[in-house]
């Protein structure tokens, strides 16, 4: 009755037909987030129900989908903006919905500077749109992130969550210094809602690795107290220095008491990877017998952020010969020069005679023919050969010479005669016959026989004296070889002597008895000793006989 009546007085107004359904938005909240899709969902009431409904985007009418005969639904894709709609099925309209599009918080692009420690001599660099990042440790990195719609910019590390905050701008910058590897995460957030899609990256640090250092070493061929070394040092960014280190092992000295000695070597500090060289002059160091040098060498790199770190080599040991070593090397020796000596002797003794025969055959031939010339060149090859000899033998006694100064105190007088012994031996060779050597392989050439005749008569005479000299050179080295043997047995028993003298007196004091096995131990080592002195005695009576 009531709304009959409503429009008979109200006859001026135009009313629609009342519609036989009605439209029911089934969704609660009409937000949605600026790039996302929106489902629509409605549900129609009523006695009766439509066969479509479309539903308008501001003017564009689009078909709704048909879940069942009362439910449809209609997707948006991929707002941009607020969106009015509203619904229309078999000529009736629903009211105008409105959907609030809110504005998602996104980063635009970003860059990171990285900033290398100053050891690296490496300079910055810039990479944009790049979050995987490898870096030396140390490195300062600097993010700056360019953004819209954004409030907040979120970076998650591995302990630690950074809020970037700057509501007046969309740029957000951060930096800090990295010593790890680790993940890290950016996420954006505004006044509307925070964006669950985060950005995943991960920083790789490179630590600063220790130096290494390779050596080869070299003994000098001339002598075994002159060692070269050959190195090689390695680092990831450079070095800092390279020292040589010895120390003298004396066993007499407590291991902290010895003194260490430092040598820095020049090398290219900014270089990677290069090689060295050294010398060490171990007689410089005055060893006794049986002392030991230890040495090393050691290097550091440049590290600028824990600090320069170091490597060493491996520790060598140069032992000097033990008294006993350096005599039976001077007893090697020894017998060596005396054969040599002796062997030379006999090559000269038959190179006289065969001087000798070929002058007689010369004498009775008018020219030399080319058998002669063969066999003279023949003696001149065997003299060289005995010269090579001598000259050898002078290098041995000379070395045994020098190895006894090194590492014993030799009797002054005795080492007067070893000089004069040494510097007979080297007036072996003179200039003269060298000179009359080259002059008969001249002739030769000439093939005359009158000069190359006298010359081999020459060549006889002064092997006559070499022959003489050689020998008293036998005979005084053979003399001196007993004299040093006889002091060194007389130091010897001195010695004995006097360890004989203090173990009597430490068992005179020994009343209790408690050191009798001790004292027994070292009377047995000196009773060994006393053997060994009596057969060096004994060659000694033949090496005087």
């Amino acid at each position: 009755i009531t709304e009959p009546t409503t429009r008979i007085i109200n006859h001026s107004n135009h009313y629609e037909k009342a519609a036989p359904f009605t439209f029911v938005l089934e969704n609660k909240d009409l937000q949605a987030i600026q790039q996302d899709d929106y489902q629509v969902n409605l549900k129609i009431e009523g006695e009766t129900v439509p066969e479509s409904v479309v539903i308008y985007n501001g003017t564009t009418p689009f078909r709704m989908k048909k879940k069942n005969n009362i439910q449809y639904s209609y997707t948006f894709r991929n707002l941009q903006q607020d969106v009015n709609f509203m619904f229309e099925a078999e000529g009736f309209s629903s009211e105008m919905y409105a959907l609030k599009v809110l504005p998602r918080p996104i980063i635009l692009n970003f860059e990171s500077e990285l900033k290398f420690p100053a050891y690296t001599k490496k300079k910055s660099e810039v990479l944009n749109n790049t979050g995987d990042l490898v870096a030396p440790e140390g490195t300062e990195i600097k993010w700056v992130f360019n953004t819209r719609d954004t409030r907040d910019v979120n970076m998650r590390f591995s302990d630690t969550l950074v809020t970037l905050n700057n509501p007046m701008d969309d740029s957000f910058a951060f930096s800090s210094l990295f010593y790890k590897s680790q993940p890290y995460s950016v996420t954006t957030k505004n006044r509307f809602l925070t964006n669950n899609d985060s950005l995943q990256f991960a920083i790789s640090v490179i630590p600063d690795v220790y130096p290494t250092i390779s050596i080869e070493e070299f003994s000098d061929s001339i002598s075994s107290d002159r060692i070269y070394f050959r190195g090689f040092i390695k680092d990831d960014w450079g070095f800092n220095r390279l020292s040589f280190y010895f120390k003298h092992a004396d066993r007499e000295i407590p291991e902290q008491q010895r003194k260490l000695h430092r040598e820095n070597l020049n090398i290219q500090k900014n270089v990677n990877q290069q090689k060295f060289f050294h010398y060490f002059d171990i007689a410089s160091l005055e060893l006794k017998a049986g002392e030991e040098v230890e040495y090393y060498f050691e290097v550091w790199d440049n590290d600028g952020v824990n600090g320069s770190k170091s490597t060493r080599s491996q520790k060598m040991i140069y032992q000097a010969p033990s008294l006993e070593e350096i005599e039976e090397k001077a007893e090697a020796t020894s017998k060596e020069v005396k054969s040599d000596m002796e062997n030379a002797l006999k090559d000269l003794q038959m190179l006289q005679r065969d001087i000798d025969e070929l002058n007689k055959n010369m004498f009775e031939k008018k020219s030399l023919n080319w058998q002669d010339k063969q066999q003279i060149e023949d003696l001149l090859n065997r003299h060289k050969s005995i010269q090579e000899s001598i000259e050898n033998l002078q290098e041995q006694n000379k070395q045994k010479m020098e190895d006894q100064e090194k590492y014993e105190q030799v009797d002054e007088e005795m080492l007067e005669k070893q000089k004069e012994l040494q510097e007979m031996m080297e007036d072996l060779l003179t200039d003269e016959m060298k000179e009359m050597m080259e002059e008969i392989q001249k002739l030769l050439e000439e093939l005359d026989k009158d000069k190359v005749s006298e010359m081999m008569e020459e060549m006889k005479m002064s092997n006559e004296d070499l022959e003489e000299q050689l020998d008293r050179n036998l005979e005084l080295f053979k003399q001196l070889e007993f004299e040093q043997k006889l002091q060194e047995a007389i130091d010897k028993l001195k010695e004995l002597a006097e360890e004989q003298e203090e173990l009597s007196e430490e068992t005179k004091q020994d009343d209790s008895g408690e050191k009798s096995e001790d004292l027994k131990e070292k009377q047995e080592e000196l009773n060994e000793k006393f053997d060994e002195l009596r057969q060096e005695m004994d060659e000694l009576e033949k090496k005087n006989e």
